[in-house]
């Protein structure tokens, strides 16, 4: 179709133009829905160290707030969880995507236009350790790992300036856009997606 609007000549979209990374997660969403074990089987294959079981039943999550919902399910305002707890629970931290399983819970953050920082990466090892915490009460023995989903070109300007070590608290643990767009027998609504996400949209 196009809109002229943003350009008279070769009628852009508006999916052209977008740099948004929620809009990315949210195609992968509703690709992974209905194929997650497929995908954790790719996942599993792919990192070496998650240790996934394909076989469990599995959810996938999208933009996942996580400690406000998971505290209200079990009857619990989080505000008034957070009174007098030596840890504090952030009522607006979300995830990304998030995958499920009575076993283990993955969680995967995303960049598309960025890189990932320092801070950010402090931040992901931490909730880590929060949704273990947060899980005690349940005894169950759950597992939490984070995945880093970006752009194979960041990844190749990482290493070009030995930079790789901001990685490190990830365990291996990354994917690219690339490589999501080049996964068999996953039936995609729009592969292409992956291939911007991926090529056209880093440091742009």
């Amino acid at each position: 179709m196009g809109l002229k609007w943003l350009d008279k000549e070769k009628k852009k979209n508006w999916l052209d133009i977008t740099r948004e990374e929620r809009l990315f997660c949210a195609h992968l969403y509703f690709d992974i829905k209905d194929q997650e074990k497929l995908f954790v089987e790719w996942l599993n294959s792919k990192l070496e160290g998650l240790q996934c079981n394909p076989g469990a039943e599995w959810e996938v999550g999208y933009e996942v707030c996580f400690y406000r919902d998971y505290l209200y399910s079990k009857s619990h305002k989080i505000r008034e969880y957070n009174r007098d707890k030596e840890k504090q629970y952030s009522e607006k931290r979300t995830f990304d995507l998030c995958l499920f399983s009575d076993e283990q819970i993955i969680i995967i953050e995303a960049k598309v236009q960025q890189g990932f920082n320092a801070h950010q990466i402090k931040s992901f090892v931490e909730d880590k350790t929060a949704v273990q915490g947060i899980l005690k009460d349940t005894n169950e023995n759950i597992r939490v790992d984070i995945v880093g989903l970006c752009s194979s070109t960041y990844l190749s300007n990482l290493e070009k300036h030995g930079k790789c070590a901001i990685l490190d608290p990830f365990d291996g643990h990354i994917i690219t856009w690339k490589e999501i767009s080049e996964i068999e027998k996953f039936r995609y609504n729009n592969k292409d997606i992956y291939i911007k996400a991926n090529d056209e949209i880093y440091g742009k």
